[in-house]
């Protein structure tokens, strides 16, 4: 199925839609699982043993809805719509598992936004508190009153060591 579809994209050209190509080609590789009980795809054959009829194979090619008996017919008719369905389902309930996720994850969006608020007031908050603002002031001026490779600063880093030991 991906080589066919990868076949399909790169011949878009002449196709026209290659979406719906691909949605054809993927419904009749499904199929088969009509009568299994595993969902994947199936490659079907058709062995012919011997020349067929021009009506024969329009039969083979519609999956038996050209065919006289009305009763087959129905029930091809039904399989087929059981089988497109089964498809309409599987897109619902993608649809819906990634609308579900879109919504969740734009609300963890939002959550996010309001954490982020909330830390930009904090911070504010803190940049304006007189410990922030005297910090910063003394940093500013320490490189001044302590130069960096002088006497001062060296017996100033051995104070603080001595502080922080104790």
């Amino acid at each position: 199925y991906p080589i066919k579809k990868k076949a399909l994209l790169n011949y878009s050209y002449s196709l026209g839609n290659s979406y719906i190509w691909i949605k054809r080609t993927e419904a009749f590789m499904r199929y088969p699982t009509i009568y299994t009980v595993e969902d994947r795809l199936y490659e079907a054959f058709l062995v012919i043993d011997q020349p067929m009829t021009l009506n024969e194979i329009l039969n083979f090619l519609s999956y038996g809805v050209l065919c006289d008996d009305p009763h087959n017919q129905l029930l091809k008719k039904i399989e087929s719509a059981q089988m497109l369905i089964g498809l309409l389902n599987q897109e619902r309930d993608i649809r819906l598992s990634l609308e579900d996720s879109l919504k969740s994850s734009q609300e963890e969006l939002e959550m996010l936004k309001v954490h982020l608020k909330n830390y930009e007031e904090e911070l504010q908050k803190f940049k304006s508190s007189l410990f922030f603002k005297m910090y910063d002031a003394y940093h500013r001026i320490k490189p001044k009153i302590f130069p960096e490779g002088s006497l001062r600063e060296r017996i100033y880093r051995k104070l603080v060591n001595i502080v922080k030991s104790v």
